[in-house]
């Protein structure tokens, strides 16, 4: 029997940290589909992809939670608030797709 997926309003408990901090420096994050096939915990890991008209953020480390930010969004901005929260070894990686804003 195929399980229901878990509702795209609901946060794991690193991306809440993660959508606050975005939240004090003025985003409005959008939460993004959650895999709880990576549940054991550990560190916390964050990539970031930069694509025309939106940039997300992959929440790992308790779980896997897709963070959406729409519109022009200066990279440098999150990758600081990201580096502030978690600590600069907490980057996964940061891809700038064709046509992102840099």
């Amino acid at each position: 029997m195929k399980r229901k997926p878990t509702r795209h309003s609901s946060l794991t408990d690193n991306a809440a940290r993660v959508v606050a901090a975005l939240r004090r420096a003025g985003f409005r994050p959008h939460p993004g589909p959650i895999s709880g096939r990576f549940g054991g915990g550990g560190t916390v890991r964050v990539k970031i992809s930069g694509e025309s008209g939106r940039t997300r953020l992959r929440v790992a480390g308790g779980g896997v939670q897709e963070l959406f930010l729409y519109g022009p969004v200066r990279m440098e901005t999150v990758v600081a608030v990201i580096r502030e929260l978690f600590g600069p070894d907490s980057l996964e990686a940061v891809v700038l797709h064709k046509n992102a804003e840099a």
